[in-house]
């Protein structure tokens, strides 16, 4: 799943960040207190994993894929206990629910809640993530012109036009090797 449209989203519906929600590929960079972040709070979309499940079928070759991701929220503590950023995040959070829950990534399922916890709490910063979820399908019935998802897709596209069909039908109570019946079926060539 591409993270450009859920910046986007959050972005558009997340108030709170004023439009300071951004990609990160590396979850340690936003843990340390050495590395600037954009002005607090912030929010991070991290592409965390990817769960392939068993395919469904072969011709078309189609594959359920569950694909997870965070929302990293980074917060000014505002007392040592992180009292006050607790109720924060609460609100945080429902927030990201608005903005995300239900909401269908492009090819993608509704996005569903994963569940959340504490990265980091210091005097400088508090950042804890959001976790989510949502299942997208590889490979499927392609649409006229639409390009190959799967080595299956290549190989079909390599194979020649289907021509003719010729059906022989051996009719009767049980089998007995006649043929009493022939179809043959010439069809249109495809137009390239």
């Amino acid at each position: 799943m591409k993270i450009t449209p859920i910046i986007a989203q959050l972005r558009s519906y997340c108030p709170s960040f004023a439009g300071r929600v951004a990609g990160a590929l590396e979850l340690a960079a936003l843990l340390d207190d050495n590395v600037p972040l954009m002005a607090l709070p912030s929010a991070y979309v991290v592409p965390t994993r990817e769960d392939p499940q068993t395919p469904t079928t072969t011709a078309p070759y189609m594959q359920d894929l569950e694909e997870k991701f965070d929302v990293v929220v980074a917060l000014a503590p505002s007392d040592e206990r992180g009292q006050s950023v607790a109720d924060r995040l609460h609100d945080l959070r429902a927030e990201l629910w608005l903005a995300l829950l239900g909401w269908s990534p492009p090819g993608c399922d509704p996005v569903e809640y994963d569940g959340g916890a504490l990265l980091l709490l210091n005097r400088a910063r508090v950042v804890w993530r959001f976790g989510f979820t949502s299942m997208s399908v590889i490979g499927g019935v392609r649409a006229a012109g639409e390009p190959p998802a799967t080595w299956h897709d290549v190989e079909r596209d390599g194979l020649a036009d289907l021509l003719r069909v010729h059906v022989d039908v051996d009719n009767g109570p049980t089998p007995d090797g006649q043929i009493e019946h022939r179809l043959q079926i010439t069809l249109p060539a495809a137009s390239t």
